[in-house]
């Protein structure tokens, strides 16, 4: 097993819960309507949108570097 690979895995599942949260404010803004009792209802803007795709991205780009560390 290599150095990183626990974390690399670690990370790629990660990431695909990023992507999901991408897939649903993505391309439209969304209500967040489940919220903890007293609390209001979110709008998700573009702005929350455009930080998801972000971490995406980051994390894809370490994932990257580990990879080519451990190889």
């Amino acid at each position: 097993m290599s150095k990183y690979a626990p974390l690399i895995t670690q990370m790629r599942q990660e990431l695909e819960d990023i992507l999901r949260l991408w897939n649903g404010v993505g391309m439209r803004q969304v209500r967040v309507t489940h919220h903890p009792p007293g609390h209001p209802a979110v709008d998700i803007t573009q702005e929350h949108a455009d930080a998801v795709r972000k971490a995406a991205d980051s994390l894809h780009k370490a994932i990257v570097i580990l990879e080519g560390l451990d190889a």
